[in-house]
């Protein structure tokens, strides 16, 4: 049994097709069109935007008298994310893995449906070797010792269980399956786990807001400061103000 914290790792983001920006901009008469983003991310969210008014060029909407010029970050943030247009951010996306988390956090962070895909461990197929959990720090040093011997019974106990269960399966992974999957009824909820999660910039904002609140989950908190701060470094415009 061992406590561990979570770890976030970015391992996607959106990347523009440069054959097809060119020509689709050249299309609509925005040709020679240039941007100062920083990402690719943060370039697609200006084209989507610019589009709905047709802003790459004063000639594209006879309304305008003049246009941002290379001003990504002015863009997105007054332009978009000040006056609340945020549709143009779901186009984004990125991808984090999140580990050492328990399966309190993924059972929240779930939750979030709109704008967001999941792909997580699962205990029916994947069978315990060691139990690990979240190390809480709200419990006192007293407490930290009384958490940590439950946990050790509960793995002791989940050992034994498994030794003898298995004894009788053989080889057969449907049966195996079966065992496994009612194995982890033992387990608690602040069992670790791994989970991949996809969420667009807009969807991404909204749940940052929400579980860095001082009221949010202990666990949930430190992960999202933790994807917040990786925001703010990959895509600074889009996250400066979080």
């Amino acid at each position: 049994m061992k406590l561990a914290k979570p770890n976030v790792f970015l391992i996607a983001k959106t990347e523009l097709h440069q054959p097809g920006r060119d020509a689709f901009l050249n299309h609509i008469g925005a040709q020679g069109w240039e941007t100062n983003a920083p990402s690719a991310s943060e370039e697609l969210i200006e084209i989507a935007g610019k589009t709905c008014y047709m802003s790459f060029n004063t000639d594209l909407n006879k309304n305008l008298t003049r246009v941002r010029e290379k001003r990504n970050r002015d863009y997105i943030q007054n332009g978009i994310i000040a006056v609340n247009h945020g549709s143009v951010l779901e186009h984004s996306s990125v991808t984090f893995a999140i580990t050492n988390v328990s399966r309190i956090f993924t059972h929240e962070l779930v939750r979030h449906r709109a704008g967001c895909a999941y792909s997580q461990v699962s205990g029916r197929y994947v069978r315990t070797d060691e139990l690990e959990a979240y190390d809480p720090e709200i419990f006192t040093p007293e407490e930290k010792e009384t958490f940590v011997k439950a946990l050790e019974q509960i793995e002791i106990l989940y050992k034994d269980f498994e030794t003898q269960a298995f004894e009788r399966v053989g080889d057969d992974f449907g049966t195996k399956k079966k065992v496994t999957s009612a194995l982890r009824r033992i387990m608690p909820n602040g069992q670790n786990n791994t989970i991949i999660f996809t969420a667009n910039h807009r969807a991404m904002r909204h749940i940052i807001n929400m579980r860095t609140d001082p009221h949010a989950e202990e666990e949930i908190i430190d992960v999202f400061e933790k994807i917040r701060d990786v925001m703010k470094a990959e895509f600074p415009n889009i996250y400066e103000d979080m």
